[in-house]
């Protein structure tokens, strides 16, 4: 699961204006209930008043039906880290160090990565039984 989020998290810091690979990403305002498409930020970011953090988005049937697998958000380190690596090449240090958090959909506690309970809060459920589970990027 680690390496998803590594590797989503590299390929979308670094080619667009802002640094990215990608323009768009899912987010969700609602602890994963919904997500929505905006441009890339640093989750967690305010949206109409609420905050915003990133939904892992997957499907397991070609992207006909998609779920969120899990949340994150960056800590204020991560957040800073990741502002400052943005002109930068390689690994995020944020992501290296450990600055940020995920949590399954709906309510329940934040878990800082590397701790089991965040490898736990990864370990995506398919709400069904289909083919292989795929990450689906916004762009």
């Amino acid at each position: 699961m680690l390496l998803i989020l590594a590797a989503l998290w590299t390929s979308v810091r670094s080619t667009t204006s802002k640094g990215y690979a990608f323009e768009h990403a899912y987010y969700s305002t609602d602890d994963g209930t919904t997500f929505f498409r905006d441009t890339m930020h640093i989750p967690p970011f305010d949206k109409n008043g609420k905050q915003a953090v990133m939904a892992m988005v997957f499907s397991c049937d070609g992207g006909k039906t998609q779920f969120i697998g899990y949340l994150l958000r960056y800590t204020p380190a991560g957040q800073e880290l990741l502002k400052e690596d943005l002109n930068r090449s390689g690994q995020s240090r944020a992501d290296m160090k450990g600055e940020y958090e995920v949590k399954k959909p709906g309510p329940g506690p934040w878990f800082r990565a590397g701790t089991p309970e965040a490898l736990q809060a990864m370990a995506i459920k398919p709400p069904f039984v289909g083919g292989p589970l795929v990450p689906q990027f916004a762009d």
